[in-house]
């Protein structure tokens, strides 16, 4: 069997299956049933994980994914598509660490919250970006907004 991403294999099978046995443990030890809906969440995610990384069709798909994400940032952000990529990222590791501060709870968790709505608000962003055409190698020049002189 032939692998086509061994970095998608490896962020698959040690991310993904490490989350889902831990979800399995909290099942059986402590009797949380919520876990069930994590486990088949990431079973999904570790499935599409390994089909990116063991199929030629599946690690196309991934390639064009990614680079269609790319320019669809880099129209839509410019300069600042790098960043914004994964600004929420950012948010949340400090929203989580500002969690962390003793007597101080509530900033992580406003932090947290902004993020979410930062999400959405890009999700929403960038759908009307595809809608427009942006997500293609050359935009629209109507709509790029970008003059050449």
């Amino acid at each position: 069997m032939k692998v086509y991403s061994w970095k998608t294999l490896l962020v698959a099978v040690l991310g993904g299956g490490g989350v889902i046995v831990y979800f399995l443990w909290r099942l059986i030890a402590q009797g949380q049933w919520i876990s069930l809906v994590w486990i088949v969440w990431f079973a999904y995610l570790f499935v599409q994980g390994l089909r990116a990384s063991l199929t030629e069709e599946g690690y196309e798909k991934d390639q064009e994914n990614g680079r269609r994400g790319e320019i669809l940032f880099r129209n839509v952000f410019g300069h600042r598509a790098r960043f914004m990529r994964y600004l929420h990222l950012y948010a949340m590791v400090l929203g989580i660490a500002l969690c962390c501060i003793p007597g101080f709870p509530w900033i992580g968790v406003a932090v947290i919250c902004a993020t979410l709505i930062y999400i959405i608000v890009l999700g929403l962003v960038l759908r009307r970006a595809i809608k427009k055409g942006l997500d293609r190698e050359e935009p629209p020049e109507a709509v790029s907004g970008s003059k050449v002189k």
